[in-house]
């Protein structure tokens, strides 16, 4: 599961972007050509943010994710959520849940990056499909309305809180004793970000594999550094996010009135 590369040197983990692991150079007339890495590298962990009001340039960024993490060989996808609800129908949104719930890459789901994020409406019912799901502490999921049903024996299940949740919403540790919260089993106080939900992912069992998300490897000082996989964030296209942008409420409302105020001028 974890393991230890030593090596002379420790390249640094490069913005999150990814980690690559520098291997010795043989010097100048030496016999020994240069050695490869000590350790193969892992396969990479993908994050998309998903920020804002559900609306189908967002429902297709995460279709895409899906798509990419499964062609690629990530070993998951997490989707770091931070919304207020759905502009779309149940039935985009039902087929969206139904794509996670298919998915061959394991899914994570985390509401964050800060205390006043929140997984409100359809849009936390991925909470009942998603294969590890967290919160940040001071974050807040429910309001989810009906649960959707899905194809074949698949089912939204959010454990004993569903009713709850349904009009209501949970803080991380009501959610946490509600059972909504599944995966991580030593999450007893929220992770406060993403690389922290990454090395609490490392050993957990998903559909028969076993996630590996730790490196340790032995400094020049002698001490062990815990290491993440190479992690790649994708995003919203500049056409993507443009749109996602505009077809918030409050951006339609703010260009609705400076239409109106140019047929006045």
């Amino acid at each position: 599961m974890r393991r230890l590369a030593i090596t002379l040197l420790v390249a640094p983990l490069a913005g999150w972007a990814g980690l690559s692991l520098a291997a010795p150079q043989a010097a100048a007339g030496d016999d020994e050509p240069a050695t490869e890495p000590a350790t193969e590298q892992l396969a990479p962990v993908d994050v998309l943010q998903v920020s804002g009001l559900f609306d189908e340039v967002l429902v297709q960024a995460v279709h895409d994710a899906i798509a990419d993490s499964e062609a690629n060989g990530a070993q998951a996808l997490i989707l770091q959520l931070d919304t207020r609800g759905a502009v779309v129908g149940d039935e985009v949104m039902r087929a969206l849940l139904q794509r996670v719930a298919d998915a061959e890459v394991p899914i994570g789901v985390w509401v964050g990056p800060s205390r006043g994020s929140r997984a409100y409406g359809t849009p936390a019912q991925l909470f009942g499909v998603a294969d590890i799901t967290s919160m940040v502490p001071g974050s807040r999921v429910g309001h989810t309305g009906p649960l959707l049903e899905l194809a074949g024996d698949q089912q939204v299940d959010l454990g004993p809180s569903a009713d709850v949740l349904r009009a209501g919403s949970l803080s991380f540790s009501e959610a946490r004793r509600g059972l909504v919260l599944r995966g991580v089993e030593s999450d007893d106080t929220g992770l406060p970000t993403v690389r922290s939900l990454i090395f609490a992912m490392d050993g957990i069992k998903v559909d028969g594999n076993v996630l590996d998300t730790i490196v340790e490897q032995l400094a020049d000082d002698g001490t062990v550094q815990a290491l993440p996989p190479p992690v790649h964030f994708l995003g919203l296209g500049l056409g993507q996010e443009l749109f996602h942008t505009v077809a918030s409420p409050a951006m339609a409302y703010l260009l609705l009135m400076i239409g109106l105020g140019l047929l006045i001028f």
